[in-house]
């Protein structure tokens, strides 16, 4: 399975314009998307990645758990939806 870990903050192309890119390529679009930041969000900005990412996370405490718990989750699901025929 594959999947994309973005921070939003890097040093040539900000974050969002990777995701929308990303969004804008019917070959990606189904990709899964894991947003990391520790970047100060706006409320739009918030909306925008809960639209467009399937998961948030800040760069707090316990990130790392949460992010292993989420790739699993996702990981198990599409395993199980391929056993079950589905793609």
């Amino acid at each position: 399975m594959d999947a994309v870990l973005l921070d939003l903050m890097m040093p040539e192309m900000d974050g969002f314009e990777v995701l929308q890119r990303i969004k804008e390529q019917p070959t990606l679009g189904d990709i899964p998307v894991f947003v990391l930041t520790a970047k100060d969000l706006t409320e739009s900005e918030i909306e925008l990645l809960k639209r467009e990412a399937r998961v948030l996370l800040r760069k707090d405490g316990s990130w790392k758990a949460d992010l292993l718990a989420q790739v699993r989750n996702i990981v198990g699901n599409s395993k199980l939806a391929k056993s079950a025929g589905q793609s």
